[in-house]
């Protein structure tokens, strides 16, 4: 299969945002905390679909597409900062399978 990203990127601030409304979800449920903060994750398919991911990642059932992984804070975040570090290890990561395609 050859790799194709056929529609943009996700924009930081509606990732960001999406990161923040996560946080609101979950920022009240001493379940989802480890020593203050939550696993997060981008996950960016190649038709341009994004989907922003917390918890243990071993309950991620779909492992397509392009991944970035971080953490968010119980009580203070910088969701700009978490959504690019974010984004650009997907990035990253669709340049390495494209890569590893050749």
């Amino acid at each position: 299969m050859k790799l194709n990203m056929t529609a943009k990127w996700p924009a930081i601030a509606k990732v960001a945002a999406d990161i923040e409304q996560h946080w609101e979800t979950i920022k009240d449920d001493p379940l989802c905390w480890d020593d203050g903060s939550a696993p997060v994750r981008l996950q960016v398919y190649e038709d341009g679909d994004w989907a922003v991911r917390t918890g243990d990642a071993s309950y991620d059932q779909d492992h397509h597409g392009f991944w970035g992984a971080g953490l968010i804070g119980r009580r203070e975040n910088k969701f700009d900062d978490i959504a690019r570090d974010l984004l650009e290890q997907a990035k990253e990561s669709y340049e390495m399978a494209r890569l590893a395609e050749d």
